[in-house]
């Protein structure tokens, strides 16, 4: 028989949310390992937490624009080769490349409007709680592990 071993896992990008899927050819099953599995629960988390830690928005023509301005600027130094700020920015999140849009002069349009970065499920849940909260004379103390967002 030709092609893929049997039992190999092939991955894909989920257009939709930019999650990585593990599949298993149909051959049988085999666990993924430990660092995929981590990697995999690490995405799913970033999901979770706010569509901003993955990448959507800046893709296309919007991601080229972000390239070619940051190497002029030399936001990356003046050294830095076009194809290294492309690979730099192709893995960053869309809230990374948000602060970055904040940064260089020129890229300030392509900034993330506020609604954007407060969208996330965790957000309306706060935005709806938090009043019902104070009404009612509750003093609030928000913790979070996250660093960013």
């Amino acid at each position: 028989r030709g092609g893929r071993k049997r039992g190999r896992p092939a991955s894909r990008r989920n257009g939709d949310n930019g999650v990585r899927h593990d599949e298993v050819s149909c051959g049988g099953a085999r666990p993924l390992s430990l660092k995929a599995t981590a990697s995999l629960f690490f995405e799913l988390r970033k999901a979770a937490n706010h569509p901003c830690l993955l990448r959507s928005h800046y893709t296309g023509e919007r991601l080229d624009s972000i390239v070619a301005k940051t190497h002029a600027s030399g936001y990356f130094g003046a050294q830095a080769k076009l194809h290294k700020v492309r690979e730099e920015l192709e893995g960053s999140s869309d809230f990374q490349l948000h602060q970055i849009c904040e940064d260089v002069p020129g890229l300030h349009d392509l900034a993330l409007p506020a609604s954007k970065l407060f969208d996330s499920a965790k957000m309306r849940r706060m935005r709806a709680l938090l009043p019902e909260l104070k009404r009612d004379g509750h003093r609030v103390l928000i913790f979070s592990q996250s660093t960013q967002m």
